[in-house]
């Protein structure tokens, strides 16, 4: 199987084309600019973001929404861009592995908020400490690769954080490239690899 980040975008279209009876979809990869001055924090202790910019606001809710309907979506961290899925959805993790040619072997991370309240029932899926998944969690096996632990990361940085608090999901979040390239440090080192494959990318202007 070629990697995904072998190939051109337009390789990479015809390759979705030929997919699609498989479950490949071909999609358009929007950039879509966020305002990070405009996202703030509740001092209430909830972590809810507070965002001036309506622009920025609705975009985080769109992105909050696909990554719900098990669609990836790629966001900047205080590191790399990552892509995002619901990490309790086998259906959206495989899709991580698929787009990233990674080895099934190769454990996920999650990224989690550090207020229960942000994580509502999601929580208890990591009982009885964030570094064990219990055989009843509702995380994918996916994420785990079987094994009886999970590595969970709380990010440090405000596009991040308002989209899992809006998903109010655990979020499988590996970085967003092909696994044999360097990981992106901007959105265009992101469609480099994987235009056309994610949608859409929030532009945090790393």
């Amino acid at each position: 199987m070629t990697a995904l980040g072998d190939l051109s975008t337009e390789q990479r279209k015809m390759k979705a084309k030929d997919e699609e009876g498989e479950g490949g979809v071909l999609l358009k990869t929007d950039l879509l600019s966020c305002d990070l001055d405009s996202i703030n924090f509740s001092t209430d202790n909830s972590a809810k973001p507070i965002i001036s910019c309506e622009w920025t606001s609705t975009v985080i809710k769109q992105a909050a929404r696909l990554i719900e309907s098990d669609s990836l979506v790629a966001f900047p961290t205080e590191t790399v861009y990552g892509q995002g899925a619901d990490a309790t959805s086998s259906a959206a993790v495989s899709k991580i592995f698929k787009t990233k040619g990674r080895p099934s072997d190769n454990p996920l991370i999650v990224y989690i908020l550090v207020f229960r309240k942000c994580l509502a029932k999601s929580v208890d899926d990591l009982v009885p400490t964030v570094t064990s998944a219990q055989s009843s969690s509702k995380i994918s096996v996916l994420v785990t690769c079987g094994i009886k632990t999970v590595s969970v990361w709380v990010p440090d940085h405000p596009i991040a954080w308002a989209d899992i608090y809006e998903s109010r999901l655990l979020i499988a979040g590996p970085s967003a490239n092909n696994s044999e390239r360097t990981s992106p440090t901007t959105a265009n080192d992101f469609f480099r690899d994987l235009e056309d494959v994610i949608e859409p990318t929030l532009d945090g202007g790393l």
